[in-house]
């Protein structure tokens, strides 16, 4: 009689160990594939407000430089994504206008920094626990980008009211350099369906 249950025990045990693993491995599966679509989310709506804060930059900047721009980007001002691409197809243009910027406009764009690092900072001080750190890193070195900046400015400016050639100069070096960083972190991290 214990002779022929030996095979049915065997054969329930292995069933249920078969049983439990495809459970535990298909709720696995399923529980990774949920948490991922979750921070895909997060991401993209961090994403999607740095693309938005850097467009809001761009936009004033070139405001500022007097570049002609079509019509509809004037929408960039509000938070539509276009002036990166636009900067990204008139980058000379950019140049140019910022070797010939004088100091009202420095002001101006200095704003448009200080305004476009609250919002970063803002963003990755909501955020910055749910981020990993492909994203998080970059927003860093943008927040120090631009602090460094706006701070080489103010104190450039402070006691003269005014700006030397060499601070101007590198000014816009210095702004060049920021602009590009955008365009490179565009393309590494931006989804192409989002630009």
């Amino acid at each position: 009689m214990w002779q022929d249950l030996w095979p049915n025990l065997l054969a329930e045990f292995i069933g249920f160990i078969v049983t439990t693993c495809v459970t535990i491995f298909g709720i696995n599966q399923l529980l990774k594939w949920r948490e991922r679509r979750r921070w895909n989310q997060i991401k993209s709506l961090v994403l999607g407000r740095i693309q938005a804060s850097f467009s809001r930059l761009l936009g004033e900047i070139a405001v500022t430089l007097r570049l002609q721009y079509p019509a509809h980007l004037i929408s960039g001002l509000n938070g539509s994504l276009d002036f990166v691409e636009y900067a990204r197809n008139h980058l000379e243009d950019f140049r140019e206008g910022m070797e010939q910027m004088k100091f009202p406009d420095w002001l101006a764009v200095d704003n448009a920094l200080q305004q476009c690092l609250h919002q970063i900072r803002e963003t990755t001080d909501t955020y910055n626990i749910l981020l990993e750190p492909d994203l998080l890193t970059p927003l860093f070195r943008f927040e120090e980008s631009l602090s460094g900046l706006s701070q080489h400015f103010r104190l450039s400016a402070a006691e003269i009211g005014d700006l030397m050639p060499d601070d101007k100069s590198y000014l816009a070096r210095s702004l060049m350099a920021l602009l590009r960083e955008i365009l490179d972190f565009e393309d590494r991290l931006m989804p192409r369906g989002v630009r």
